[in-house]
């Protein structure tokens, strides 16, 4: 090779001057041939000998990612003959994050290339100053341009001197139109004195947290706002005022709902005839029932802050503080009786979880079954008593042989089911028609358990009626003996508490309302700021960075905007959910509806092997806010495009519609992977979630649900697994 003709000394500088330029330069200078071939090197970077490089190749000390610009480099020089540049990212004295920028110039003898020098120095902190420029001008514009609050400033005078793009959002200006105004021409007029006795305290103050005030917006209508601010002080003088905005109108009409909800919340619970306790894990009392408090002599406010034991027997207490700290550990229902004095109760505990899935309270609904036990023990003494209270009683009662077939059935019954007596007289439990498959297998275990003498407490089951009504009964059996002990029959008691498991269920939810408020309360106070300055921090950070940048950290800048823009949505996902919706009824397409969300959905994801079958467009139309009804139809379709079974090379979703008199039916089917049986109740609770920590909320059913409900509709799941989801969604004509 070429190289091979000269010698070092030909290649360097000559003079003992040179030589020691060279050796002692603040940077890494190589000489290399066409081939990559290290020839000289003065020094390196820590842990490498200078003397052991010569002979290897360029490459040997780069990382693989780059390789192809350092031969290209070598190519411009030795084909072209001209100078030329690289830089690398690698390991050196700033760790893993280290740059490095190679210059590459030809060296020539007699007007042939012979080879190249490479200078290489250490370019770390001047990446570091531009990568922290660039997110400085992005946190700067993600505030400015994306932020949900406005973000304003004001002179010595008053005068607006910039307003985010937000204020079109808040008051339904445009920027421009606020800019160079007085800040009071936009307030209230009642509360004029009020923001400037507030604008002169934080000129003299410097800060102004939390002030609230009514503006007037561009419509003329009446808003809310909140305003923090604080100095902008330039050597010492103030000179000026920035501060943020905040649109709360809608909280002040969340506030409102939520306490007319509470006062509704509290008269159905003082209306019902079962006792309701709430106790948190020290067993305190922190609500309780009319009802409840009578029947320790006292009223409600006697009871509330105190610990449970002072109103109840030891014996009682004993027995019921196990089962409740059952509760709190397993996070699992339990429904027991027990008896007090001369009454009996049915007691059912349900857990309370804290935002973080922990059981730190429990509810306590506890009827009284007295008169019930009385019955029992009078059937035994007395047929004709029996016979009188088996067809009179409120409760459903049947009598079943010891081979499980019914024998006899009360008149309660038969009006719950719409069945006659001799249609359920004479056969087996397991061949009656107003019990499901499960029922009928949970009944025929209970039974064999019974006939074993085995203590069975109270269980529920589901009563289907000739007309489809479904019933929830709470059912206790009870073994009857003839003379001689042995086992005659199992008398059977079902109370139809369908109406008491709506209302509990009520007020659980209400419960899970009261905690959703106060984590919409604590994200949108804790979370909002922090993320705020985040955006801000990133923004400044971005600004001083060139426009011209490696294409991985630019990937770096737009994944961290990606994250907070995702956070910032998660927060207002959770606020818009703790609101409640407020809907604006007009006439609404929901063909048009279902066909504009499967369109954004597709437009948003990946649908590469995913088929929508949609039927022929058509006129269906319903009233309602078409804006509620296209949000819950995009979290229909986005679920069941995610539902895609990876086991399988192709993903339907197909959609069926079906209008009558009334209703609008809207079926929408995926071939996806299922949801198991036992989960499938829980699909729209809130923050119930499938998907992996990050990836989702877990309020996109739970939103649909409410907003369905709203409408006056009904929202239905059928799911198998490994064959897909089917959801029907049905809404009113007519509000």
């Amino acid at each position: 090779m070429i190289w091979r003709l000269y010698t070092m000394k030909d290649l360097l500088p000559q003079g003992h001057i040179w030589q020691s330029v060279i050796q002692n330069a603040p940077y890494i200078i190589m000489i290399v041939d066409c081939q990559g071939t290290i020839l000289y090197i003065n020094h390196t970077v820590a842990g490498l000998k200078a003397s052991k490089v010569p002979g290897k190749k360029l490459w040997d000390y780069i990382e693989p990612d780059y390789h192809r610009a350092s031969k290209k480099a070598l190519h411009t020089v030795f084909d072209k003959g001209k100078s030329t540049s690289y830089t690398i990212k690698g390991t050196g004295p700033h760790g893993s994050s280290s740059w490095y920028e190679s210059v590459l110039s030809p060296i020539t003898d007699q007007g042939k290339i012979i080879a190249a020098s490479i200078i290489t120095h250490d370019i770390t902190k001047q990446k570091q100053a531009e990568d922290a420029l660039s997110e400085s001008e992005r946190k700067f514009r993600v505030i400015t341009e994306r932020s949900v609050d406005g973000i304003f400033s004001l002179d010595q005078e008053g005068n607006y001197t910039f307003v985010s793009p937000a204020v079109k959002r808040i008051a339904g200006y445009e920027p421009e139109e606020v800019n160079g105004h007085f800040f009071l021409d936009f307030i209230y007029p009642d509360d004029i004195p009020l923001a400037m006795s507030s604008f002169d305290n934080l000129m003299d103050k410097g800060l102004l947290e939390g002030l609230e005030l009514r503006i007037k917006k561009k419509d003329g209508s009446l808003g809310y706002v909140e305003i923090t601010a604080s100095s902008i002080i330039k050597e010492g003088t103030i000179h000026g005022i920035q501060g943020i905005v905040r649109d709360i109108s809608a909280r002040k009409k969340t506030d409102e709902s939520i306490h007319r909800q509470n006062e509704l919340t509290n008269a159905i619970l003082h209306a019902v005839t079962e006792s309701i306790y709430v106790f948190d894990k020290q067993m305190r009392i922190l609500s309780v029932n009319i009802t409840g408090a009578q029947r320790v002599g006292k009223n409600p406010q006697d009871l509330i802050g105190t610990a449970g034991k002072l109103w109840f027997s030891d014996d009682l207490v004993k027995r019921r503080q196990s089962i409740m700290a059952k509760v709190f550990q397993n996070g699992e229902q339990e429904t027991f009786q027990d008896q007090v004095g001369s009454r009996w109760f049915i007691a059912n505990i349900y857990p309370i979880k804290d935002k973080e899935g922990k059981v730190d309270k429990i509810v306590v609904f506890s009827q009284d079954i007295t008169q019930e036990k009385n019955q029992e023990i009078l059937l035994e003494k007395n047929e004709q008593k029996y016979r009188t209270i088996f067809e009179h009683s409120p409760e459903g009662i049947v009598l079943l042989d010891t081979q499980g077939n019914i024998i006899d059935a009360n008149g309660r019954l038969s009006d719950w089911l719409g069945y006659r007596r001799k249609e359920v007289i004479g056969k087996h439990i397991s061949d009656q028609p107003f019990f499901s498959p499960e029922t009928k297998d949970l009944l025929i275990n209970k039974f064999h358990q019974r006939m074993q003498k085995k203590n069975i407490p109270p269980y529920e089951i589901e009563i289907i009626a000739q007309n489809g009504h479904r019933i929830i009964g709470m059912l206790q059996g009870t073994l009857l003996y003839d003379q001689n002990g042995d086992i005659i029959g199992d008398l059977v008691m079902i109370s139809d508490i369908t109406q008491r498991r709506s209302l509990e269920k009520k007020v659980f939810e209400q419960e899970k309302l009261a905690a959703l408020g106060r984590i919409a309360a604590m994200v949108s106070h804790e979370l909002n700021t922090p993320l705020t300055n985040i955006s801000l921090a990133i923004e400044l950070l971005s600004s001083q960075v060139p426009h011209q940048v490696p294409q991985k950290l630019s990937r770096e800048i737009t994944t961290i905007k990606s994250e907070v823009s995702h956070a910032a949505d998660i927060i207002s996902r959770i606020l818009d959910f703790s609101r409640g919706n407020t809907l604006r009824y007009s006439p609404v397409d929901i063909g048009q509806i279902v066909e504009n969300a499967i369109k954004t959905v597709t437009q948003q994801n990946d649908t590469t092997d995913v088929t929508f079958n949609i039927p022929t467009p058509r006129s269906l139309t319903v009233e309602g806010d078409k804006y509620k009804l296209l949000e819950a139809f995009l979290n229909l379709f986005k679920n069941a495009l995610e539902a895609k079974d990876p086991h399988k090379t192709h993903h339907t979703i197909s959609v069926k519609t079906i209008s009558t008199d009334n209703h609008v039916t809207v079926i929408i089917q995926d071939t996806g992977v299922g949801i198991d049986k036992d989960k499938l109740e829980t699909t729209t609770d809130a923050f119930y979630t499938t998907k992996p920590l990050g990836e989702g909320t877990g309020l996109g059913l739970t939103i649909t649900q409410e907003i369905i409900t709203a409408h006056g509709g009904e929202l239905a799941i059928t799911s198998q697994l490994h064959k897909g989801t089917t959801v029907t969604v049905t809404l009113p004509k007519k509000k």
